[in-house]
C-alpha cells in the first residue's frame, strides 16, 4: 500500500465483476445493447475514463464475450471457476492484484468492485468514491442506497482499502454468492448515495426499464 496522504485514482484498481452467466437474462448480458454498445461495453469505457487500472473479471460465455467487446490495454482475467460464486470472483481479483503489486512493484492503495450490470453509474459517482477515500482512507467505501420504510442498504459499488486483501482473499468459498457483504456488514463503512443509479439488470425487463429511464431524462 502506498504511504502517500493523497490517493489518486491510478493508484486504485477498479475491478468490473461480470462473470456471471445470465440465467435469468436468457443471453450473455454482457453483450445486449444499450443504447447502441453492448451493456459490458458501457459499463468499461465508464468507468476507465476515471480509472487508469481497470479489469474486467470474466467468466461464463468468456470467448464469445472478449472476441465481441474491446477493453484495450485493460487486464480481462478469466475466472475459470466462476460458478463457484460472486466470492470466490473477487478473491482470485484480490489474488491477481496482489500477485501484479509485488510483481511491478507499484502502488496499490485499494480495490474498488463494481458490477458489469449497472450501466446507469455515470464518471462523477466514481470521483465521489476518489473524494471518499482521500477522506476515509481506512474505510469501505460503498454505496448506500434505501428503499421506502426500508433499512439502509450496503453494496456495489465498493472500494476496499489494501489492508482488506487477506479478507477478500478469504471469500473463495463455494457457494458465496453474497461476495463481500459479509466484510462490509462487519466492518466501518462510509456510504456514497447515489440515487436511483444502483440498479443492475437481471432480466431484459429490467433493461428495457433503464433504458425508457434514460430516454425520458435526455
Amino acid at each position: 500500500m502506498s504511504d502517500k496522504q493523497v490517493v489518486e485514482a491510478k493508484n486504485i484498481i477498479a475491478v468490473i465483476l461480470a462473470a456471471g452467466e445470465s440465467s435469468r437474462f436468457g443471453s450473455p448480458k454482457q453483450l445486449a445493447d444499450w443504447h447502441g454498445k453492448p451493456l459490458l461495453q458501457h459499463v468499461f469505457d465508464t468507468v476507465s475514463q476515471v480509472f487508469p487500472k481497470t479489469w474486467v473479471m470474466l467468466g461464463a460465455n468468456y470467448k464469445e464475450i472478449n472476441s465481441v467487446l474491446s477493453f484495450g490495454v485493460a487486464k480481462v482475467l478469466h475466472e475459470s471457476a466462476w460458478q463457484e460464486g460472486m466470492g470466490k470472483v473477487i478473491a482470485s481479483a484480490a489474488s491477481s492484484a496482489e500477485s501484479e503489486a509485488l510483481l511491478t512493484d507499484e502502488n496499490v492503495d485499494g480495490l474498488l468492485f463494481l458490477l458489469g450490470d449497472q450501466p446507469l453509474i455515470e464518471t462523477s459517482d466514481l470521483r465521489k468514491y476518489c473524494t471518499l477515500v482521500n477522506e476515509q482512507a481506512n474505510e469501505i467505501i460503498c454505496a448506500g442506497y434505501q428503499e421506502e420504510d426500508k433499512e439502509l442498504s450496503l453494496g456495489v459499488p465498493a472500494y476496499f482499502p489494501w489492508s482488506y486483501l487477506p479478507q477478500l482473499k478469504g471469500l473463495a468459498v463455494p457457494g458465496n454468492q453474497g461476495g463481500a457483504k459479509g466484510i462490509i456488514l462487519r466492518n466501518k463503512t462510509t456510504p456514497v448515495y447515489l440515487g436511483g443509479r444502483v440498479q443492475d439488470v437481471d432480466t431484459e425487463s429490467d433493461l428495457e426499464r433503464l433504458r425508457l429511464a434514460v430516454t425520458s431524462v435526455c
